[in-house]
């Protein structure tokens, strides 16, 4: 078995989208997850995990205040299997910045 740490940054779009896509044959658990509103108004911001093949599960959902962070932690994120997708979107695209890290187990 072999871990990696893999960082993802970005900034959310103004519909649902694809973030991060687990690689095959990966076990990924999601480390933690930082959003930042940078917009001057507060941005309804909406998180996801999909399946492979099934339906978006809304993971979190909040009105992020102006100018405001929210960081969550390893134990309040989901284990994500070959195929699974972290999705997002804000109210206005480009307003909220998000960094992700991620753990990779691979079979060696």
């Amino acid at each position: 078995m072999k871990l990696e740490y893999v960082p993802v940054e970005g900034k959310l779009p103004g519909s649902e989208a694809v973030l991060y896509t687990t690689p095959a044959g990966t076990k990924v658990r999601l480390h933690s997850l930082c959003v930042k509103n940078t917009d001057s108004d507060f941005q309804l911001t909406k998180l996801y995990v999909r399946g492979s093949g099934a339906t978006s599960i809304l993971l979190l959902h909040f009105n992020l205040p102006a100018g405001h962070s929210v960081w969550f932690e390893e134990s309040e994120l989901p284990v994500l299997n070959e195929g699974d997708t972290v999705r997002g979107e804000a109210e206005d695209a480009d307003m909220v910045e998000y960094v992700m890290s991620f753990i990779e187990e691979r079979a060696v």
